[in-house]
């Protein structure tokens, strides 16, 4: 069976091909904001930010001021790669403690108890400041605009918020938000968001200090403490971005860059390595073979993560010998080639939070920005901040409670995430920015794209459109439907429990990514068509 099989002959968007400038994000009115910003003269980095702050309002069931954030930067002048963590820390009451006494001994999923310290916002200004030219208010103008004014309710936005009543329902301001006369945003409806603008105009003129010590943050402590919830203004004050080194391998001679703990890039990197010995041609010449070593991979790759990642500040990780090719080649050497493996040995089970966004941005000079940004679970928490219309992160969910474990919940601690923005390199040569929202999809989606555009023959929107599979649970397979009956039975004879969901399933993510042709000069665009992203050049 040939790979054409799975790699569809066309795509049913085109590739976006630009000379001066790109940008790939989860939502088209996030992508024209950076856009707008590189017309203007701006660079990456102001157009990631413009585009992140936007989607913060476009989708702010996927991310927002409440959530959490990550990007790798790469400047061509230095010519070097800097990642910039914008994860926030557990508050200081959040001990294993407390939450025995609960009861339930157990994190709770929704409402105000799970809420880390949000720190995508800190990371935002940080990135404009640092590598960005243009002030914030300009970055910051159409995100303003779109809070107040409003925008168009899209059908996907639609079917989330209908998907997720129950929860919206159970909280006055998140229900007024989006529950309107008490049933779901419609399509083609207007969307504004006028507390939120007022927080957004707030931080556009007094930066990071409104947010993190000023009247956000004493309106979001107040609102936690008065819930019930463990935030308050000290956990807020605390907080700061750090700036850091990212981790990479090699696959197949190009150098893939990856953030390193506590986001589970490693994980990317550890099922690259463990494929890289075997042969290539399988890709092209058996189909199924191909994903079952990839299923296989991932397994041992997740399981490594839950074992080792978590805050690198309070936990020793080795990360030179989990990154070693002997390393992988012991891994590689546990995959029967005939057998599903049954659920490999990791930590706790933690909730799939699917609602992350990526988005990418490349500018005239040949700078890239790879940058990801989340509030964990589809509207978080489920619950919005009083009157700054901030729907709150639930990421403290992602601890456990679990004594000796690596990820166990501190105090300050910043858990392990499933965020990994990804750059890969030729050589010194930047070839392409990728990402794509999905929790624990994150790597099994990453690894489908790059082994498939690594290995070549098929353009980068192509690759994006390819049908996909997900293994979140032992031998349970999910496999979007237009991939080939044959395929499918080959994997079930092998002892995977094939279940087949539709034929673009959100549940397979949404990877925007960038790709370079140094040769030409040009930067070529791709984007989903699971979710609403949007690639833009010129």
């Amino acid at each position: 069976m040939r790979a054409q099989t799975l790699i569809p002959p066309f795509a049913h968007r085109p590739l976006v091909l630009g000379r001066r400038g790109m940008v790939a994000a989860g939502h088209p009115l996030a992508a024209l904001a950076g856009m707008q910003v590189l017309l203007e003269g701006g660079n990456a980095a102001d157009a990631a930010a413009a585009t992140a702050w936007t989607m913060a309002v476009v989708r702010p069931h996927a991310s927002g001021l409440g959530g959490d954030a990550f990007s790798l930067i790469y400047r061509r002048r230095e010519g070097k790669v800097v990642g910039l963590n914008a994860s926030g820390r557990a508050p200081a009451a959040a001990t294993v403690e407390f939450f025995r006494r609960r009861g339930s001994g157990r994190i709770p999923e929704s409402g105000v108890l799970p809420c880390i310290v949000p720190g995508a916002v800190d990371g935002w200004l940080a990135l404009a400041e640092r590598h960005g030219t243009m002030p914030r208010q300009r970055l910051m103008a159409p995100a303003i605009e779109l809070a107040e004014e409003g925008f168009g309710v899209s059908d996907r936005f639609a079917e989330d918020v209908a998907a997720h009543r129950t929860l919206l329902a159970k909280q006055r301001e998140a229900a007024a938000l989006f529950l309107p006369q008490g049933r779901p945003l419609q399509p083609g409806e207007r969307f504004r968001q006028p507390g939120l603008a007022r927080v957004l105009r707030a931080v556009a003129e007094g930066g990071r200090e409104v947010f993190y010590r000023g009247p956000v943050a004493k309106a979001i402590a107040a609102f936690c403490q008065r819930e019930g919830g463990l935030l308050t203004e000290a956990d807020l004050a605390a907080h700061m971005s750090d700036w850091i080194t990212p981790i990479e391998s090699t696959y197949r001679g190009h150098r893939i860059l990856e953030f390193p703990p506590n986001s589970q890039g490693l994980a990317l990197l550890l099922a690259l390595n463990i494929l890289e010995g075997f042969e290539p041609g399988l890709l092209q010449a058996s189909p199924a073979e191909w994903l079952h070593l990839c299923i296989e991979a991932k397994k041992l790759a997740l399981a490594d993560r839950d074992r080792y990642i978590s805050d690198p500040a309070r936990v020793e990780i080795p990360l030179a010998e989990l990154l070693s090719k002997a390393y992988g080649a012991e891994r590689r050497a546990k995959i029967d080639p005939g057998k599903a493996a049954p659920e490999v040995q990791s930590g706790d089970a933690w909730p799939r939070g699917e609602d992350t966004t990526y988005l990418a941005a490349a500018d005239a000079e040949g700078n890239l920005v790879s940058h990801i940004q989340s509030i964990f679970s589809s509207f978080g928490g489920g619950v919005v901040a009083g009157e700054t219309g901030i729907l709150l992160n639930n990421r403290l969910k992602a601890f456990t409670l679990r004594e000796g474990h690596a990820n166990r919940l501190e105090p300050g601690k910043r858990t392990m995430h499933t965020l990994n923005p990804v750059l890969v390199f030729e050589g010194e040569a930047p070839v392409l920015a990728v990402g794509s929202p999905g929790a624990e999809g994150q790597v099994q989606i990453l690894v489908q794209v790059l082994t498939a555009f690594l290995h070549g023959g098929a353009d980068l929107q192509r690759v994006i459109e390819a049908p996909r599979w997900r293994n979140d649970v032992g031998v349970e397979l999910l496999v979007e439907s237009r991939i080939p009956r044959a395929v499918l039975a080959a994997l079930a004879a092998k002892g995977h429990r094939v279940r087949r969901v539709g034929a673009w399933s959100q549940t397979m993510g949404g990877v925007q990514a960038i790709q370079v042709n140094g040769a030409a000069g040009l930067y070529l665009g791709g984007a989903d068509p699971r979710r609403e992203g949007y690639a833009i050049g010129w």
